[in-house]
């Protein structure tokens, strides 16, 4: 696992994007837009405006799109995993993936997130 932390410093326009060999879990410690939206690969763009304490999580190879006009400066927190050291859940014949989530709320990751944020 690796991590890294970004924080908008403007009011300007900002887009982010992502694809990779590797999964993806994305905190927006902070954040409320004016207009925007995210999107992941597979799922339905939202426009929800208070992203504050909500994950949005990218599998290996999927598509991570996000337009934010800030109302409250956005500050991030990129988890990034290597999909070898994270086998899906289940095992054997029909056993589920790893599946795109966008923006979700769930108080035990919030929690060990946000140690781990300050720890970075």
């Amino acid at each position: 696992m690796s991590a890294e932390i970004a924080q908008a410093t403007s009011r300007e326009t900002l887009e982010l994007r992502f694809r990779a060999p590797r999964h993806l879990l994305v905190l927006c410690d902070q954040g409320r837009r004016s207009d925007g939206q995210t999107s992941v690969a597979g799922l339905p763009r939202s426009e929800l405006r208070d992203l504050a304490r909500s994950f949005v999580f990218v599998p290996a190879g999927s598509d991570y799109h996000e337009l934010h006009r800030p109302r409250v400066l956005p500050r991030y927190v990129f988890f990034y995993f290597d999909p070898s050291r994270m086998p899906p859940p289940g095992q054997g014949a029909g056993a589920a993936s790893w599946a795109p989530r966008l923006l979700f709320e769930d108080a035990a990751l919030l929690d060990t997130a946000l140690k781990l944020k300050r720890l970075i």
